[in-house]
């Protein structure tokens, strides 16, 4: 995967729509958090599900098992 970055970088993102390339970035950004990170705070963790969800809201042409919303729930539930 990390051989991968370079080469997306500097030779799909360039050329690809305005859209792919913010995905990518998003995309991008969640992959560092949760590699630099292992432990969240409950703040941290609902924004990285918040945007997993708003880079494939659809589940990748599935459909998802539990909605934003639920997993929101569940989260605030949970005791840190």
């Amino acid at each position: 995967m990390i051989i991968l970055y370079p080469f997306f970088l500097e030779y799909i993102i360039p050329y690809s729509s305005k859209y792919k390339n913010e995905k990518f970035k998003k995309f991008l950004f969640i992959l560092n958090n949760l590699k630099e990170k292992s432990k969240f705070e409950k703040k941290e963790f609902i924004n990285i599900v918040k945007l997993i969800y708003d880079l494939y809201p659809d589940g990748k042409g599935k459909r998802r098992k539990r909605t934003l919303s639920d997993i929101l729930s569940i989260i605030e539930e949970k005791k840190y």
